[in-house]
């Protein structure tokens, strides 16, 4: 009985890792774009996003991880545009001014977004 027990919550477990992942990885891919769309704030790159099908089509993060989105990336953006006008004069002529990917890049990819995500997953559960 012990044994059936065991095999069943083992694959139980692994059915449920892929669905976290995809919600890691939604809500990661989400921030990306939203810091994006946020930090560029011109009406064709707001089309290009739209445009996108990166994204599952049915929604799958709670309203509670995209206000938290929104919240962070609200700050993000802010700081893109304050870098960029404390860059005038600072970098070399050709790197002044916004550096929008360089910033969404390292922000999709920092342990800090993926263990924000995580929290979030471990919420939904």
């Amino acid at each position: 009985m012990a044994v059936v027990l065991l095999l069943t919550s083992c694959q139980s477990a692994r059915e449920h890792r892929p669905w976290r992942q995809i919600y890691i990885d939604e809500f990661k891919l989400t921030y990306f774009e939203t810091l994006l769309q946020k930090a560029f704030d011109h009406p064709q790159f707001q089309k290009a996003t739209a445009a996108d099908r990166s994204h599952f089509s049915e929604p799958i993060l709670t309203e509670s991880s995209r206000a938290l989105i929104e919240q962070y990336t609200t700050q993000d953006a802010a700081q893109i545009k304050q870098d960029s006008i404390q860059s005038l004069g600072q970098r070399a002529e050709g790197a002044q001014g916004k550096q929008v990917w360089r910033f969404a890049l390292e922000r999709y990819k920092s342990k800090w977004l993926e263990e924000l995500a995580e929290g979030e997953v471990g919420r939904v559960e």
